[in-house]
């Protein structure tokens, strides 16, 4: 999910939040139309469960 947000310092306050409460989360820009002339700003999460840890073995017990 994206979440777009203009100033960087809701958005360092965004990023803190949501990665305190378990989730994966990156910043990043990206135009709404190609005919745009700036780019929005958005914070980017996944939620943990959703992430596939490729060192961990199928089946394997323990924490992730």
């Amino acid at each position: 999910m994206k979440i777009r947000c203009i100033n960087a310092a809701d958005r360092d306050a965004l990023v803190v939040i949501l990665a305190k409460n378990g989730y994966t989360v990156r910043q990043g820009k990206s135009k709404l139309s190609p005919g745009d002339a700036k780019a929005t700003s958005y914070v980017e999460l996944v939620e943990r469960e959703d992430i596939i840890h490729a060192d961990r073995k199928p089946g394997a017990d323990g924490p992730v």
